[in-house]
């Protein structure tokens, strides 16, 4: 039986370009680099989202993505490799900060009142009442915003856009209405 010794990939450069190049070392240098920065990655995570599973699932995304860079030799500057997953780290964590900041607004607009954990909502149609709210007239999208997502009276939404209270709360019937249509099933 043949044992290989294995390949030692002193820094970062000779690692991007073993997986960079394809060659035999390929899934070595993967797994080194896996080994080198999972528990970096994964630490960083754990204090960024402060979710344990948030935080796994954001480190194996940051694996994969830097792993797809480098397959598809979109690393600029090898030697700067720790940068680069530092960089993917920090707009992950901000992307999913993000989103889920707008799932919590989607669903004060969803069902007004309701706590968050009774809204029966499925991803699906999560992301098909975000398309619908983008769809609506930047006015109409700033009233039901405004309104639910802020928890902001008439009152003070009409003096935030310039018009009546009562004409907010048109507005807000109105648009209600258009996202309502928009969500109905599709035949």
């Amino acid at each position: 039986m043949l044992c290989c010794a294995p390949v030692a990939f002193d820094d970062d450069a000779a690692l991007v370009a073993a997986i960079t190049g394809g060659g035999p070392d390929r899934h070595a240098a993967e797994e080194a680099f896996c080994a080198r920065f999972a528990g970096r990655v994964r630490r960083y995570a754990e204090r960024h989202l402060r979710d344990p599973q948030a935080a796994l699932d954001l480190a194996h995304d940051v694996l994969l993505t830097t792993l797809e860079a480098m397959r598809g030799g979109r690393i600029e500057k090898p030697d700067r490799l720790g940068s680069f997953v530092l960089t993917t780290c920090r707009h992950l964590v901000w992307d999913e900060n993000r989103a889920r900041g707008r799932r919590e607004r989607l669903d004060r607009v969803a069902a007004p009142g309701l706590p968050v954990d009774v809204i029966p909502m499925s991803v699906g149609d999560r992301i098909r009442l975000e398309e619908c709210v983008g769809r609506l007239e930047p006015r109409e999208r700033s009233v039901i915003l405004l309104s639910y997502a802020e928890d902001w009276p008439s009152d003070r939404v009409a003096a935030h856009l310039g018009t009546s209270p009562g004409n907010v709360r048109v507005i807000r019937h109105r648009s209600l209405s258009q996202l309502a249509l928009c969500m109905e099933p599709r035949s």
